[in-house]
């Protein structure tokens, strides 16, 4: 489960700037230093003690040049960075704009709780089920069978291509175009995983345009229904979704065994990175109200994903 800091999207960020600082080795009082920036101001920003996104070219590029000197690929991790900075400030923005005309949402609470927790807690009877899958633990492990692996990449394939169609359906039906751009965001190749799944199909000589398991076409249906029942019921369905993902990955990732073809796929759906565009999408559900039609579609959407995971585990067919 993706832990949002109480204050926001705001605070989501300067997390993952403190845990890069940290992860680096170098001492706060050393990295003001290094990057000319007042020692008082910094600490605020690394404890997440500010409302306003902090300065890309001040502060947030310089930070990220210094922790990540001696990295592969520096430059492509920088611009991995504004991406998801450039997505905080239109999250900013637009629940900014939205609380300033909803007092309930801009207190933060729909029911004592945040709609994306009151989702996360609906479905908690789920989340034990999907975390200890059969087919996700031999994924963390290594432990594919062949023809598990094969019809895993037949069925993302198709799901990942359908689930494309959906999201850019959502992102253009946005009630405004600061929703619109930050939907779009998960139509990038590093958030759906096409080209990787093409690669190891390619590879492996898997003809991704065989038929697809029953429970593959019925969650990518449901999901594409959700559009005729608007922006809400939608939204709701990426997130869960989004949360499936970072779940199930998320609880294998420790263990994983990094040697594995499909290594790239476990990093890209449980990595920071992720959880940062998780943690922003939660914010925009967090803009709605909980709904029993929007908690049973975050449930059901689970369901159908719990189905499309037996499917690739023991083939299940027409």
């Amino acid at each position: 489960m993706v832990a949002s800091h109480p204050n926001g999207p705001v605070a989501d960020f300067c997390a993952a700037l403190r845990d890069l600082q940290v992860a680096s080795g170098i001492s706060r009082s050393s990295l003001a230093r290094e990057i000319h920036y007042g020692r008082s101001q910094l600490y605020d920003i690394l404890d997440g003690r500010i409302r306003r996104p902090p300065e890309w070219d001040r502060l947030v590029e310089p930070l990220l040049r210094t922790c990540l000197r001696g990295k592969p690929d520096v430059d492509r991790l920088v611009a991995d960075w504004r991406t998801r900075y450039e997505v905080l400030l239109r999250v900013h923005d637009e629940l900014t704009r939205r609380t300033s005309r909803n007092p309930e949402v801009a207190e933060g609470r729909i029911t004592g709780m945040r709609t994306s927790e009151a989702m996360v807690e609906h479905a908690a009877h789920l989340w034990p089920r999907l975390t200890e899958h059969p087919f996700v633990r031999a994924v963390g492990a290594g432990h594919l069978t062949d023809a598990e692996f094969r019809r895993w990449m037949v069925n993302d394939y198709y799901f990942n291509v359908e689930y494309q169609r959906f999201i850019a359906s959502l992102a253009g039906s946005a009630p405004d175009d600061a929703i619109t751009e930050v939907l779009a965001t998960a139509l990038s190749d590093t958030r759906l995983g096409l080209t990787q799944i093409r690669q190891l199909a390619q590879r492996f000589a898997v003809d991704v345009g065989e038929e697809p398991a029953p429970a593959t076409v019925a969650l990518a249906a449901y999901l594409q229904a959700q559009l005729w029942r608007g922006y809400a019921p939608s939204v709701t369905g990426l997130y869960a979704c989004e949360q499936v993902y970072f779940h199930a990955w998320s609880a294998v990732r420790p263990q994983a065994d990094r040697s594995t073809p499909y290594w790239p796929l476990v990093d890209a759906w449980s990595n920071p990175t992720y959880e940062i565009w998780l943690s922003s999408l939660g914010r925009l559900v967090d803009a709605t109200t909980a709904t029993p039609e929007m908690l049973r579609t975050f449930e059901w959407v689970i369901r159908l994903e719990l189905l499309f995971l037996d499917a690739l585990h023991n083939g299940a067919g027409w």
